[in-house]
């Protein structure tokens, strides 16, 4: 891979090792940035496969496509757009995949209807991304800093178990790693990143 591909890539787990591709898939890699785990994917599911990235800034998406292009990789397609209004037909994708975008985005449950939507029935989708140990207070939830670095805009894991009971027939949610965050004098939060797996329903 280009060494500025790596440079500007930023995973918090990895969603393409637990992602269980077979030859021939159709994957969609949500807030996909400059293309990384589309391009890990690419060759898991080969030429009779295709491999699908949404990006919404369109400077990353640049740099996607000239990255695919330097790779000379030809099942890869970026689209533009936003994953809360997945560009995509219903039951298109076999699996979904996001890198640490979810805390990004403030309406979550409108993007999990949307990858609910463009899976196969036995579809799925990993995503790998930072929780809170318990509700993130106001004054991080308000912080722009804080949602860039995907802490403002986190949920306990109590909060994804019932946004994800709603749209998946079962889930697992596992955690990585833990990291205690002083907040203020009297508040410290535990913030964790964890692997999230869903099955279509």
């Amino acid at each position: 891979m280009p060494k500025e591909l790596l440079k500007i890539s930023h995973p918090c787990g990895n969603t393409m090792a637990n992602a269980d591709l077979l030859p021939g898939d159709t994957l969609l890699d949500l807030a996909s940035g400059a293309g990384l785990d589309c391009f890990i994917a690419s060759g898991t599911v080969g030429n009779d496969g295709k491999v699908y990235g949404l990006e919404l800034t369109k400077e990353m998406l640049g740099k996607a496509i000239e990255f695919r292009r330097q790779l000379d990789i030809k099942n890869v397609q970026f689209l533009h757009g936003d994953m809360e209004q997945i560009p995509m037909e219903n039951g298109s994708v076999d699996v979904v995949t996001i890198n640490c975008g979810l805390s990004l985005v403030s309406n979550k449950e409108r993007v999990l209807a949307e990858i609910a939507r463009v899976l196969t029935t036995n579809g799925y989708f990993v995503a790998a991304d930072v929780t809170s140990k318990k509700p993130v207070p106001r004054e991080l939830r308000e912080d722009a800093d804080a949602w860039s670095w995907c802490v403002g805009g986190c949920l306990t894991i109590k909060e994804w178990e019932g946004l994800l009971k709603r749209y998946f027939t079962k889930f697992d949610i596992r955690t990585l790693q833990q990291y205690p965050v002083d907040i203020d004098d009297k508040t410290k939060i535990t913030f964790e990143t964890v692997l999230i797996k869903a099955y279509s329903r």
